[in-house]
């Protein structure tokens, strides 16, 4: 039994108590330092790349095990036969324009799949919804994911596509559309490359990645209308640490809860050149949180290049631009490094741009270089620690 079964823990609405509790108290000077910051774009472009194709021997077509691809018929059992005999580093090609309805979960087990084509896997039961990597060296590219979930689900049947401790995995050119929990999970997986993907209206996390992950490389990738955090970095008490993450040129616009760009129990995380709108509680959250999440501390994070706008929309989670927070007993925050940053526009409840929050443990080593900040009349920064 994979390490994930049964268990998947995502930071779920109790994170409300930590925006509530921020702000009661505030106080400091306003100051400003000039600067400049580099917008990011993120556009997939949602066709599969040049280095994948649907011809030659070793690939297989859900059409030969009798899929239909007409938005109709359930394909579920041709899909999952194609995935299964699929020889290794074969391709199984969604044919471009076809519709595959799946009303299980669906699971990639050979190494070296090339999943590709063009066409759409669509999610009839959001219960049970997910596309799961479980096998090394599998390449996801060109492919449309979609489900339609009235409401926010928690566990991994509900991940739109998940890659489940393994290798060497690769999601490119790729749209998510609708998830009933994140719409990428990525857990216990080193040395993955996510690029050129675009993700929209999940219930929980745009891009969750989790559980040990490390050695992985975010490019391009677009979150829009998340149900909570945009691109995320969380460690719970009880599994490794997420390490040597780099997201460039992504972004993030407009959510229903969480932060924008996060990391919460993670060493070793770069963000350079993003862009986050709209983000429902602070744009960047760096930090650790008490029980019930009660994860680990998070340490050596550098911002580079961000452009932030119209940050913190809801005023029941005052948080600000830039967020540090360490909340968890025995996990401080430490060696966070925001620079090059463009904010524009804060609400007006959060009561500062940026800030510290050391309430069961240590915050150090913060260090903001280069921040221009306008249109607010908020204080620039304010901290307990």
């Amino acid at each position: 039994m994979s390490a994930h079964e049964g268990r998947v823990p995502i930071l779920r609405w109790v994170r409300a108590a930590v925006g509530v509790l921020l702000l009661v108290v505030v106080g400091g000077a306003v100051g400003f330092v000039a600067g400049s910051a580099s917008r990011s774009s993120a556009e997939p472009s949602g066709q599969p790349s040049a280095g994948t194709s649907c011809s030659g021997t070793a690939v297989v077509r859900p059409e030969d095990h009798g899929a239909v691809g007409d938005g109709r018929a359930d394909d579920t059992p041709a899909l999952q036969e194609s995935f299964d005999r699929v020889p290794e580093h074969g391709t199984v090609c969604l044919r471009e324009g076809a519709t595959y309805l799946h009303s299980d979960v669906l699971e990639v087990r050979v190494a070296g799949t090339v999943l590709t084509g063009g066409g759409a896997l669509v999610a009839t039961d959001p219960e049970r919804s997910s596309v799961q990597v479980r096998a090394d060296g599998v390449t996801v590219s060109g492919v449309v994911f979609r489900t339609e979930a009235p409401r926010r689900l928690t566990d991994l049947p509900h991940m739109k596509l998940a890659l489940l401790d393994v290798t060497d995995a690769t999601v490119e050119h790729t749209t998510i559309e609708g998830s009933a929990a994140a719409g990428i999970y990525v857990g216990g997986t080193a040395r993955f490359v996510i690029r050129d993907v675009s993700i929209a209206n999940s219930r929980a996390d745009g891009l969750y990645m989790t559980d040990g992950s490390r050695d992985g490389s975010v490019t391009g990738v677009a979150v829009t209308n998340s149900g909570d955090d945009g691109i995320s970095v969380v460690t719970y008490r009880d599994q490794p640490l997420v390490e040597n993450v780099t997201v460039t040129a992504a972004s993030v616009d407009g959510q229903r809860w969480g932060r924008g760009m996060t990391v919460v129990g993670g060493r070793d995380i770069v963000f350079r050149d993003v862009t986050i709108r709209r983000s429902a509680g602070a744009a960047l959250y760096f930090a650790s949180e008490g029980p019930p999440n009660d994860t680990r501390g998070t340490s050596h994070v550098v911002v580079d290049g961000a452009v932030i706008e119209q940050a913190n929309q809801r005023a029941d989670l005052p948080q600000g631009a830039v967020l540090v927070y360490a909340g968890n007993a025995g996990e401080p925050v430490a060696d966070v490094r925001v620079a090059n940053v463009v904010v524009d526009a804060v609400g007006d409840h959060a009561g500062r741009v940026l800030g510290e929050i050391c309430e069961a443990e240590r915050v150090s080593g913060v260090v903001y270089e280069n921040i221009t900040i306008r249109n607010t009349d908020l204080r620039r920064e304010w901290s307990t620690c």
